[in-house]
C-alpha cells in the first residue's frame, strides 16, 4: 500500500509540473496541493473600474459585479508579511477581476495564473479598489501596522476595501480557527470570501421642471453642470495588523475642490466604460398629469463623507431679448443663450452624509433665477427626506421615512409550507425582504443546496415620526382693494411662493398674466405635529450566522463602547470584536 501511495504522489506531481507555468507555486514534493480560490461577496453596491462611477443599485437584483478590476494581498496571518513560496510572492498587490452579472463569485487573476497554498502557515486575504484615484503603490506605514496608499478623487471613482472573514459554517468545517485560511482549511472546502464595502458617499442627481415653460425643449432651462465641493486627497488603509487602531480605512486630508458630475457613454452595456463630460439636459413635462417629470442627470458624484456639501448648479436658457414687431408685419423674436450659476448647501436633518449611503438630490427648476432643491435620502442604506427652499433661511424640514425591521428565525416546524423560492444566503433573503419580493410571516429556504436552512420572517416594528403638515386654502375673492402688490402669473406660482414663505396666509394676492386679475385669499387649514418617542439603544450579544453584514471591527469591547454608535441610524447593525478569530459579535437593539 505504501508503494502504491508513493507512486500516485509522483504521478500527480509530474502532471502538475507539466501543466504549470513558471510562476505557479507547488509544495515541492507533496501530493496535497490546494488551489487558492478567492470568493468575492459585496456588503453594498459595488463600484466600477477606472473612473466609471458606480455599478449596481439598491436591492439584490441590481447589486452585481461587472468584471471590475481589484487588487488582492495574501499576508501571513496577523502580519503584513507577504505570503511566499520558495522566495516568490504569492499575491502581493495582485491584479484580479471580479465576477460578472452576479453579486458574489470567484475572482479571476488578471494573468490567469493558478496559485496553491503552502503546506505550512495560515494567511489573511485583503482586497481593495481605487480605480484611477490611486497615487503610487501601497506601502507599509512607519509603525509597521498598516498597508496604505495615497488617493486623489475626481468624483467618478468608487473606493472600496475588504478582508476575508470566515462564516460560522467555515469555522464548523475547519474546526481549528487558527488554520483559516490555509491548505488545511482549503481541503475542507473553506476558501477566502472578501466582502467589499464602500468608503464614499454617493450623490445621485435629477431635475424636475416646476412649470411647463421650464421644460420646453427650445426655450426651457437646461442643466449644464453640477459640482460638489469635497475633500479629495488622502490615504487609503488597505490592510492592517491587530495592533493597529483603525476605525476608518479612509483618511482624507483637509484639501478640497469641486467634484464635477459626469455621465455614462450611451452604449455602455456593462458599466465599465470611462465616464464622459455631462451633456446639457432640460427637464421633461408630462402633459397628462400637468406636472414636470423627474429626469435623471449624469451618473453620480462619489464624495468623502461630510456633515454638509457645497453645491453648485450651472444652468442655461435661451431667453427672448427682443420682442417681435407689433406693427402688423411678420417678424421673429430674437433669442439669446443666457447662463446662471446657483450655489447652496446640501444637508440632512439631524444627520451627516455617511459612507456606503446613496442620496438622491432632486433639483426643481422654474427658471434661471427661480430654483428649488428637494433632497431625498434613499438606499443603498435607508435614509430620509429633505425639503429645501432656496429663498428661505436654508433650514430643511425633515420628512422621515418609515423604518421597518425584521427578525429572521431558524425554524424546524411548518417547513413543509415554505415558499418555493430558494435564496443562496441569508443576506440574499434580507435583500429580497427589503425589495418587497419576499414578505414577512412566511418561511423561506436558504442555502446552495439541500439540506436547506428554513427562516421565518417576522416584522419587528415600523416607526414614523411625521413632520408638521401645513395645508392652505386658496379662496377666490371679488374685492381686490387690499391685495398685495406682488402679482403671480398663475395659481401654481402663488402656491409655490406660499410654500417658500415669500407669500403668507391671511393675505390677498392678484393672479394672472395681465388685468383683469383673479384675486385669491390664502388661508392656513391645519398644522399637525406628532412628537417622536424617546428611544435609547444598547449592545446585545449576537450569535453570528456567518453571512450577515458586519458594520465594523474593533479590537476590544472598550473601543466599541467608545465609538459613539448607539444611535437610530445604527439600529440592528452587527459589530465584530477581537484581535483574531473566533470573534465576539454584538448587535445594536432598542433598550426596552
Amino acid at each position: 500500500m505504501k508503494k502504491l501511495f508513493l507512486m500516485g504522489a509522483v504521478a500527480s506531481l509530474g502532471l502538475l509540473a507539466s501543466c504549470s507555468s513558471d510562476d505557479d507555486l507547488s509544495t515541492g514534493g507533496k501530493n496535497d496541493l490546494q488551489q487558492i480560490k478567492i470568493g468575492m461577496g459585496v456588503q453594498a453596491t459595488v463600484g466600477a473600474t477606472r473612473g466609471t462611477g458606480t455599478v449596481g443599485g439598491v436591492g439584490a437584483d441590481n447589486n452585481k459585479w461587472a468584471g471590475q478590476a481589484i487588487n488582492i494581498y495574501m499576508f501571513k496571518k496577523g502580519t503584513l508579511d507577504v505570503a511566499q513560496f520558495d522566495g516568490v510572492d504569492i499575491y502581493n498587490n495582485a491584479a484580479f477581476y471580479a465576477p460578472t452579472t452576479a453579486s458574489a463569485g470567484l475572482a479571476t487573476a488578471a494573468d490567469h495564473s493558478v496559485k496553491y497554498y503552502p503546506t505550512q502557515s495560515s494567511f489573511d486575504f485583503w482586497g481593495y479598489r481605487l480605480d484611477d484615484a490611486i497615487q503610487g503603490t501601497p506601502a507599509v506605514s512607519e509603525d509597521s501596522t498598516m498597508q496604505e496608499v495615497g488617493f486623489t478623487l475626481d468624483g467618478s471613482q468608487d473606493i472600496m476595501v475588504g478582508k476575508a472573514t470566515p462564516t460560522k459554517d467555515d469555522l464548523k468545517e475547519c474546526a481549528d480557527s487558527a488554520k483559516i485560511y490555509s491548505a488545511y482549511a482549503a481541503r475542507r472546502g473553506v476558501q477566502p470570501d472578501i466582502k467589499f464595502k464602500h468608503l464614499l458617499s454617493r450623490l445621485v442627481f435629477s431635475v424636475t421642471g416646476g412649470n411647463e415653460a421650464a421644460c420646453d425643449n427650445e426655450h426651457g432651462v437646461k442643466v449644464t453642470a453640477i459640482k460638489v465641493k469635497s475633500k479629495y486627497t488622502g490615504k487609503l488603509i488597505v490592510a492592517y495588523t491587530p495592533a493597529a487602531e483603525v476605525t476608518n480605512e479612509l483618511v482624507p486630508t483637509e484639501d478640497v475642490k469641486d467634484l464635477v458630475l459626469m455621465q455614462r457613454v450611451t452604449d455602455d452595456t456593462n458599466g465599465n466604460n470611462n465616464l464622459i463630460a455631462l451633456e446639457a439636459k432640460n427637464p421633461e413635462w408630462d402633459t397628462k398629469t400637468g406636472q414636470g417629470k423627474k429626469t435623471n442627470i449624469g451618473e453620480a458624484i462619489l464624495a468623502v463623507p461630510a456633515d454638509t456639501f457645497d453645491l453648485t448648479i450651472e444652468l442655461s436658457q435661451k431667453v427672448k431679448t427682443q420682442e417681435a414687431y407689433n406693427d402688423g408685419t411678420e417678424h421673429e423674436a430674437v433669442y439669446e443663450d443666457k447662463t446662471f450659476s446657483y450655489t447652496d448647501v446640501i444637508k440632512l436633518p439631524d444627520d451627516v452624509f455617511k459612507a456606503g449611503y446613496s442620496y438622491n438630490v432632486n433639483i426643481t427648476v422654474y427658471g434661471l433665477s427661480d430654483i428649488k432643491i428637494n433632497t431625498t435620502l434613499t438606499p443603498w442604506i435607508e435614509g430620509g427626506n429633505i425639503d429645501m427652499n432656496p429663498e428661505d433661511d436654508g433650514t430643511p424640514g425633515a420628512t422621515p421615512t418609515p423604518e421597518e425591521t425584521y427578525d429572521y428565525t431558524i425554524v424546524t416546524e411548518g417547513t413543509e409550507g415554505a415558499e418555493l423560492t430558494v435564496y443562496p444566503t441569508l443576506d440574499a433573503l434580507k435583500d429580497a425582504v427589503k425589495a418587497g419580493t419576499a414578505t414577512e410571516g412566511k418561511i423561506y429556504k436558504v442555502g446552495e443546496g439541500e439540506p436547506y436552512t428554513f427562516y421565518k420572517v417576522t416584522k419587528k416594528s415600523t416607526s414614523v415620526t411625521p413632520t408638521p403638515a401645513e395645508t392652505y386654502e386658496y379662496e377666490v375673492v371679488t374685492d381686490g382693494t387690499d391685495a398685495e402688490s406682488t402679482i403671480y402669473p398663475n395659481l401654481d406660482a402663488l402656491k409655490a411662493a406660499v410654500e417658500a414663505g415669500t407669500a403668507t396666509e391671511g393675505k390677498i394676492y392678484p393672479v394672472g398674466e395681465s388685468e383683469p386679475y383673479t384675486y385669491y385669499k390664502v388661508t392656513k387649514k391645519s398644522t399637525t405635529v406628532t412628537p417622536a418617542p424617546t428611544v435609547t439603544y444598547k449592545f446585545a450579544d449576537y450569535t453570528y450566522q456567518g453571512t450577515e453584514e458586519v458594520a465594523g471591527h474593533y479590537n476590544t469591547k472598550d473601543l466599541l463602547d467608545a465609538a459613539d454608535l448607539l444611535k437610530v441610524e445604527n439600529l440592528n447593525n452587527i459589530y465584530e470584536v477581537g484581535t483574531e478569530a473566533p470573534y465576539t459579535y454584538y448587535q445594536i437593539v432598542v433598550n426596552e
